[in-house]
Parts: C-alpha cells; structure tokens; sequence
C-alpha cells in the first residue's frame, strides 16, 4: 500500500516486517469492517431509492411505449455496437480528410498569385 510505503521506505528489514505485520493487523481489524460496513449501507440506501423510483419508471415506460426492462439491455446492447463501429471508422475518414487537406494547401500555393508576376 502506498500508506505504508512512506513510513517502512528507509527502515531496516526487521522494522520494515514489522510495520507490515502491524500494518495488516489494523487494516484487518479497523478498515476491512469500517469500509465493508460503508458498502453495505451505501448499497441499501441505492437499493431504498430505485424501489422508490420505479412507480415513475413504469409510468414513462407505459407513456413511451417500451413494453419491458430487456428493451433498455438491446437499447444498451445496441448504443455499444454502434460505439465500438465509430471506434474503427473514423481512422478512414480522418485520414482522407487530411489528404483532402493538404491537397487544398498545395492548389492553394500554386494558384496564388505573386504580385511581381501577376503585373
């Protein structure tokens, strides 16, 4: 962990194991339940508000004609496909944009005209 890192850095090898072995004790004893204590409740609380939602949800489901929950899957499904294609497609079309580009810039410099030989 990089919290221990900083203090066990420049330790001899018998501080540097014992600051790791007193470093995984609290971590086991303090932060593993602190931390799973704060996931499970987070957790329920997400779970209180989307049962709390979901009357609105299948309220605009029946408005907008989506029959049921798999639709949003395709819809999600679908929305990735399509992503992951423009993923390969632009390299193409950026590249033909740039040649396009350059050419302009070279028919651009040749039919400019220099004044001392337009007169």
């Amino acid at each position: 962990s990089n919290g221990l890192a900083k203090s066990c850095r420049y330790a001899s090898r018998f501080h540097r194991q014992q600051e790791i072995a007193t470093y995984i004790k609290h971590f086991d004893s303090f932060e593993t339940y602190a931390n799973l204590a704060k996931f499970l409740c987070a957790n329920y609380q997400q779970a209180l508000t989307i049962l709390r939602t979901e009357p609105a949800l299948l309220g605009w489901m029946e408005r907008e004609g989506v029959e049921s929950f798999e639709e949003f899957k395709e819809w999600l499904q679908e929305e990735k496909d399509y992503l992951l294609g423009l993923k390969n497609a632009p390299k193409e079309k950026v590249e033909s944009l740039e040649m396009e580009y350059v050419q302009k810039l070279i028919n651009l410099s040749t039919s400019e005209c220099v004044p001392s030989k337009c007169l």
